[in-house]
C-alpha cells in the first residue's frame, strides 16, 4: 500500500531516499514541465497506477466497457454499456498544466471505438501508454566536471537541451463593441486575417492585434456616447491615416496593443464568438465582413457537423445542450477576466502557442530532488564517452551531491535502468533474445527487489514467449513504440548487496576528449603549467542513465539584474518582484559562485555600494554624472555604515 502522497506513487526506492528530499521530490514533480519528446522511465515504482487512475489532467481510463459515440472539435463523448451512462470529455490540442505552461494531447480513441474497462480513453503527453512519462532518460555521469558541476549546477549536452523542451500557450480575448476599431497591422501578410493572424501564423512580438480607442473614455459615458465620437473620429480619417496612425496622431485617440506574454508564438487555434442576436452594424465594416466571414466558417465547418452528429446518435435535445455547453461562449469559464462584456457584439478568441528548447541557467532535477541549474552546455561532439556501452554522456553530475542531498534512490535507479537500457537495446537489435534478457532481468533484478508476484508474473511471461511465437512479436512491437521498464517497490527491504554485485554494468571507465578538455581550459581562462598531449581516462566512474525532469524555472523567466533601484531601509537589500522594481538577493551560494569565478571587483561592487555603503553610492552617482566614469575605493578605506563582517570578507578574499 502506498503510503505517501500520490504524487510520489510513480517513485521507485524510496525507503533510501532522505525524508526532506522525497518532499521536494513531490513539489518538484508538480514543476516537471512535459513534452512529447518525453521518455517511459527505466524503472518506475509499482505503485504508480495510483497516479494514473487519479489523474484528471492527462489521461482518462475507462471505468467500464463502452462505445466513443462521438469525437470532434476537441471534445469526446463514450457511452457506458452496463452504467447505461453517457460521459462527456474537453480534450483541447493543449492543455494548461501550470502558468502558462502546457501539456499536447497524443492519444484518443476514435468515433465508433469500442474500449473495455482500464482503456485508455484519451491521453496528453505527461502519460504514455497508461504509464507517467514527465521527464527523459539522460546517460549520467557522477564526476567532478572542471567546477562547472559545483554545487547546483550541472553539465548537459546542447543536444539534451535541444530535446528537453517547453510549451507556452495562452488565450487572448478580444472583445468587439459598436465603436472597436482594429488596425489591419497583418494586412501584408499571405494568408492573415488582416487584422489578426490566422492559424498556424507567427504574431509580431508579443502584440496579437491592435486598436483604436478613445484616449479618456469617462465611466459615466454610455455605449452610444462612445460609438457616437468614434464614428466622427473614423470618418474624417483615410485609409492612408489609419495605415500610418501613431500615438502622437491625435489627443482623443490612443492605440492600444492586445499582447500576450507567450511572445514570438503562433496562433494554433480561433473563435469567434457573437454575443448577441440582433443585427450587428460596427463603425469598421470591413472588419464586420472578417468577423462574420469566420463565424459562418465556423458554423458550416463545425457547429452545425457538429449538432447533425449529435442529435443522430443521442436526441436533438442533447445536441443543442452539448452545443451550447462546449462551443457557445460561457462569460462564467471561458474569459474569467472579462467583465464588460454587456454591450460587446463580438468575442475574438485566440491561442498562442510557442515551443523553446533549454538554455543555460534553466533548472533540471531527477525524480529524488537531486536539482541544478544547466551551468554551460557541452558540444554534441566534446561529451565524455562510456567506453564499455559506447554512449556519450548528456549529463555531469557532481558526485558529492548524492551523499550531501541523502537521497541514494537515485544510485539503484542507475544500477538497474543501466540493465534495462541495455537489454532493451539487445531485444530491438535481436528480437530472438527476448527470453534470454527477461530471464536476466528476472534473475539479476527483479528476484533481489522483494516483490515476489512481480517475479512470478515475468516468470510466466517468459514461459509464454518460449511456447508461443506470437507473444514475442506483441512483446517486441510493446518496446518499440513505448520502450521497456520494470516496476520496482517504493518501499521494501531490497537486497542491495546482491543487486550491485549481479549488475556491474553502471561503473565504467570514462573518456575524455582532448578536444573537451582544451574546451574546458578556454572556458576557464587558465594558463597551464604543462601541454594537453592526448584523451584522459577516468577509471570506474558510476555512469548510467537517469531520469531528468525540466522544471518550469527557467532562466528567462525568474533571472533578473538591475543597477539602481528601491532597497529594503534596513538591510539595503533589493525588494522582492519585478512589480515592485526589485532584483535577486546576494545570498552565501550567490557569493561562492562569484568568487569561484574570481570576479572580486564585481564582489567588492556588490557588498558596499549596490548594499549599504550610502556614502559611497552618493558619489558614485555623483561621479558618474559628471566625469562620467567612476573608480571603485580600494577596501581600506571603507568607511561609513559598511558592516565589520563585509570589510573581514574582502580582507579574507584578497589575502
Amino acid at each position: 500500500m502506498q503510503i505517501t502522497s500520490v504524487n510520489l506513487s510513480s517513485l521507485p526506492f524510496m525507503g533510501s531516499c532522505d525524508s526532506t528530499r522525497a518532499q521536494m521530490a513531490g513539489k518538484q514533480m508538480a514543476q516537471a514541465i512535459t513534452h512529447e519528446n518525453c521518455n517511459t522511465p527505466y524503472v518506475i515504482s509499482n505503485e504508480y497506477r495510483n497516479l494514473s487512475e487519479t489523474s484528471a489532467l492527462g489521461l482518462c481510463i475507462a471505468k467500464d466497457s463502452g462505445t466513443v459515440i462521438f469525437n470532434k472539435n476537441e471534445l469526446i463523448i463514450i457511452f457506458y454499456n452496463n452504467l447505461n451512462e453517457l460521459k462527456e470529455y474537453k480534450t483541447p490540442l493543449y492543455r494548461k498544466t501550470s502558468g502558462f505552461y502546457s501539456s499536447k494531447l497524443l492519444y484518443t480513441l476514435g468515433h465508433g471505438q469500442t474500449f473495455k474497462k482500464g482503456d485508455i480513453i484519451y491521453s496528453y503527453d505527461n502519460f504514455q501508454n497508461g504509464v507517467p512519462t514527465f521527464g527523459y532518460n539522460v546517460m549520467t555521469a557522477y564526476l567532478a566536471g572542471f567546477g562547472f558541476n559545483h554545487e547546483d549546477s550541472l553539465i548537459l549536452s546542447e543536444s539534451f537541451l535541444e530535446k528537453a523542451k517547453v510549451r507556452l500557450s495562452q488565450k487572448v480575448f478580444i472583445p468587439v463593441f459598436d465603436y472597436t476599431i482594429l488596425l489591419p497591422v497583418y494586412k501584408h501578410i499571405e494568408g492573415s486575417l488582416t487584422y489578426f493572424p490566422n492559424i498556424g501564423q507567427s504574431i509580431k512580438g508579443n502584440i496579437v492585434c491592435s486598436l483604436l480607442k478613445p484616449n479618456k473614455m469617462m465611466s459615466h459615458e454610455s455605449n452610444m456616447t462612445v460609438k457616437t465620437k468614434m464614428t466622427r473620429f473614423y470618418n474624417s480619417l483615410s485609409v492612408s491615416d489609419l495605415l500610418n496612425m501613431n500615438n502622437e496622431s491625435s489627443q482623443n485617440i490612443k492605440i492600444e496593443g492586445i499582447s500576450t506574454k507567450v511572445e514570438n508564438g503562433t496562433v494554433t487555434g480561433i473563435n469567434i464568438h457573437k454575443m448577441c442576436r440582433k443585427p450587428i452594424q460596427l463603425i469598421d465594416q470591413k472588419f464586420q465582413k472578417c468577423l462574420d466571414d469566420l463565424i459562418n466558417i465556423q458554423y458550416e465547418q463545425n457547429v452545425i457537423p457538429s449538432f447533425n452528429d449529435l442529435q443522430y446518435s443521442v436526441n436533438q435535445e442533447y445536441a443543442k445542450q452539448i452545443i451550447r455547453s462546449y462551443m457557445m461562449y460561457k462569460s462564467d469559464t471561458n474569459a474569467p477576466n472579462i467583465n464588460h462584456l454587456k454591450h460587446a457584439n463580438y468575442l475574438i478568441e485566440l491561442e498562442i502557442t510557442r515551443e523553446d528548447s533549454s538554455q543555460k541557467g534553466d533548472k533540471f532535477a531527477n525524480r529524488f530532488a537531486g536539482k541544478g541549474v544547466s551551468s554551460t552546455p557541452l558540444p554534441d561532439e566534446l561529451r565524455p564517452i562510456a567506453m564499455n556501452c559506447g554512449k556519450p554522456v548528456d549529463c555531469i553530475f557532481n558526485s558529492f551531491g548524492v551523499y550531501s542531498r541523502m537521497n541514494i534512490s537515485q544510485i539503484l535507479e542507475g544500477v538497474v535502468g543501466k540493465e534495462i537500457m541495455l537489454s532493451e537495446e539487445k531485444i530491438l537489435n535481436d528480437p530472438t533474445a527476448c527470453v534470454s534478457e527477461l530471464t536476466k532481468i528476472n534473475q539479476n533484478i527483479i528476484s533481489n527487489l522483494n516483490t515476489k508476484d512481480y517475479y512470478t508474473d515475468v516468470s510466466n511471461l517468459i514461459e509464454s514467449m518460449k511456447n508461443d511465437p506470437e507473444v514475442v512479436k506483441e512483446f517486441v512491437a510493446d518496446v518499440k513504440k513505448h520502450g521497456l521498464f520494470i516496476e520496482a517497490p517504493s518501499f521494501s527491504k531490497i537486497n542491495i548487496k546482491e543487486l550491485i554485485k549481479r549488475n556491474r554494468s553502471h561503473i565504467e571507465d570514462v573518456k575524455i576528449k582532448k578536444e573537451t578538455l582544451m574546451y574546458m581550459k578556454d572556458k576557464l581562462k587558465l594558463e597551464l603549467p604543462f601541454a594537453i598531449n592526448g584523451d584522459v581516462v577516468l577509471k570506474n566512474k558510476f555512469c548510467s542513465p537517469i531520469y531528468m525532469m525540466k522544471l518550469y524555472k527557467l532562466v528567462s523567466e525568474i533571472v533578473t539584474a538591475r543597477d539602481l533601484g528601491p532597497v529594503k531601509f534596513i538591510t539595503k537589500q533589493p525588494l522582492r518582484g519585478r512589480a515592485s522594481g526589485g532584483g535577486k538577493r546576494l545570498g552565501q551560494m550567490e557569493i561562492e559562485g562569484i568568487i569561484s569565478h574570481g570576479t572580486l571587483k564585481s564582489l567588492r561592487e556588490l557588498l558596499t555600494i549596490k548594499s549599504d555603503y550610502a556614502e559611497e553610492k552618493t558619489k558614485m552617482l555623483k561621479d558618474l554624472i559628471v566625469d562620467g566614469e567612476y573608480h571603485l575605493n580600494k577596501q581600506d578605506n571603507f568607511q561609513g555604515e559598511t558592516k565589520k563582517v563585509v570589510n573581514t570578507l574582502i580582507k579574507f578574499i584578497n589575502d
